[in-house]
């Protein structure tokens, strides 16, 4: 359960999702919640996307890492409707977090097997050219050799033996 602000009684209630807030307690709220914030490079950039949104009327969406009381960190997912203008000037917004750290611990733990399975392939393709220059090297060797000895007096037999290294290099390179 969070609190919800009624921007019109500026009294807490109870409620699961919603808060509806004026900029006036966005810019307080924001100072007790934000603060909580562990990424601290994101704190500016919570804060500043928070008074655009009040700013220029527009919706807010944010993601970002909180440390709850006991210390564990969660991410959450801000965000906040288009904000409304009152007659008195004050601008209201229904704002929604969301605990998103399942999905994020799914996204990084696939960001690393991503990383594993690149890392394999590529020692993969590794292996497979060098094991290829390993063979093809010698084996060039053995196929100038066998042309060579076409150019000797060979038996038919030997002549057989020739051809057969020969034929089996153009099938295999």
């Amino acid at each position: 359960m969070r609190k919800l602000w009624n921007a019109r009684t500026a009294k807490a209630k109870r409620q699961s999702k919603t808060a509806n807030i004026t900029t006036k307690m966005a810019k307080r709220s924001r100072t007790t919640y934000i603060t909580h914030v562990t990424q601290k490079s994101k704190l500016a950039y919570i804060t500043k996307s928070i008074d655009e949104s009040a700013a220029n009327l527009t919706p807010w969406y944010c993601e970002y890492r909180v440390c709850r009381e006991d210390g564990q960190a969660n991410w959450v997912f801000g965000r906040a409707a288009t904000p409304q203008k009152e007659i008195d000037g004050s601008i209201i917004w229904n704002r929604y977090i969301t605990d998103i750290s399942e999905r994020k611990h799914t996204e990084i733990a696939l960001a690393k097997a991503k990383e594993v399975a690149e890392a394999a392939t590529k020692s993969k393709s590794q292996f497979l050219a060098n094991m290829s220059h390993e063979i093809r090297t010698p084996m060039n060797g053995v196929l100038g050799m066998a042309e060579l000895l076409t150019n000797n007096n060979l038996s038919e037999e030997q002549q057989d033996i020739v051809q057969t290294i020969r034929d089996s290099s153009e099938t295999s390179f």
